[in-house]
């Protein structure tokens, strides 16, 4: 739900209503993910997509059931096995339930908040009832510590409350079973957990054409993209439009601000071993789940070197992708950047399980279990 939330904040802060069609299950192949939604407004149009076409037309008509009477409803899809052309099914194989639920302007109150702790950089998750979506009560926004909205029950609120830490930590979607007064030991209330995280930061180093390239397309897989060059002339948003941030300054500097987490990579591109080395060592001392550099293999081990005496140690040295990116033979800054993101998106996948895992269970500690 995340990317229609600024369309559905206006869409409901401005009195209309909306019904959201989300994917909240999903097991083996699926053409979209866990979260991945669609909506549908009181004039027709329609943004977000599920699946690029296979099932999205039915999908539209439990939708406009759905903002006739208010009331939720879900739907699964299994593989196709008919040759009928206007038959519904998945071509890739796996199985995924359906939410279509409607948002009206009684929420627009909580999807503001929701969009204030988003743009704060915050972990913020949503809960939403299944069984039933009569009115406003239907879900509950938090940000592991302040909540608005409600499941339609205090019990519910409390328990859902006390468990979002955990679940937040993880990046948790999927399905809680609970009783209707929260009791932790019943499961007739099924309700769906959307955890959404601040966008992974990437960083850039060197003002050069791949790294414009590499920029766009990480850009476009939702990461928040700095570029730093130490060259004012070179470092500017003419160059890299694309860039989220654009830092003219020394190496010292960038570091300096630089605050790295597992979800945070970084891309050397310099070209320049006195640029190189401290921003690959930093890199390698981080958290960080991707420390990429440029240059031939020649210029790798003569950086592995200058990295050694620098006082990498051998550990952190086998953390380090250099060449960068896969070896696909890339030659223009088009192919560089794509085998650079290519590796960049297999390793984000290794580090992180919830980037591409289609079906969830609850993180240890937690009582309820995904169905």
């Amino acid at each position: 739900m995340k990317p229609l939330l600024k369309e559905l904040l206006a869409r409901t802060g401005a009195g209309e209503h909306v019904v959201v069609s989300t994917i909240v299950e999903s097991v083996g192949s699926s053409p979209r993910e866990l979260g991945a939604s669609m909506a549908l407004t009181g004039n027709g149009d329609v943004f977000g997509s599920l699946s690029g076409g296979c099932l999205e037309s039915d999908v539209l008509g439990l939708a406009a059931e759905v903002m006739s009477d208010g009331l939720a409803r879900t739907a699964s899809y299994g593989p196709e096995d008919s040759d009928d052309l206007f038959a519904v099914g998945l071509t890739c194989g796996g199985y995924i339930k359906v939410l279509v639920r409607r948002f009206s302007p009684e929420h627009a109150e909580a999807l503001h908040q929701l969009d204030v702790w988003i743009t704060q950089g915050l972990d913020v998750m949503v809960a939403s009832r299944m069984d039933t979506m009569e009115g406003p009560t239907d879900f509950l926004a938090t940000d592991g510590e302040t909540s608005i909205g409600s499941l339609g029950s205090a019990g519910l609120d409390e328990v859902v409350q006390r468990q979002a830490p955990s679940l937040l930590r993880s990046g948790w979607t999927g399905i809680l079973r609970l009783g209707s007064d929260g009791r932790r030991d019943e499961t007739d209330v099924p309700i769906v957990v959307e955890s959404f995280r601040p966008r992974p930061r990437l960083l850039i180093v060197g003002a050069i054409d791949a790294a414009g390239a590499l920029a766009q397309m990480a850009q476009a897989l939702g990461y928040h993209v700095t570029l730093a060059d130490h060259r004012p002339i070179f470092a500017t948003t003419r160059r890299f439009p694309s860039a989220d941030c654009i830092l003219a300054q020394r190496p010292s500097e960038v570091l300096a601000s630089w605050n790295a987490d597992e979800r945070s990579a970084i891309c050397v591109l310099s070209h320049d071993s006195r640029i190189d080395v401290p921003y690959v060592v930093a890199g390698l001392r981080s958290p960080a789940f991707y420390v990429g550099a440029m240059g031939s293999r020649k210029t790798h081990l003569d950086r592995l070197d200058r990295l050694s005496r620098a006082g990498a140690t051998a550990g952190e040295l086998s953390r380090l992708h250099s060449p960068i990116g896969l070896a696909i033979g890339a030659r223009t800054p088009g192919e560089i950047a794509a085998a650079i993101i290519a590796e960049l998106v297999s390793e984000a996948t290794k580090q992180d399980p919830t980037t591409d895992v289609r079906t969830q269970s609850v993180p240890a500690g937690l009582s309820s279990a995904n169905t």
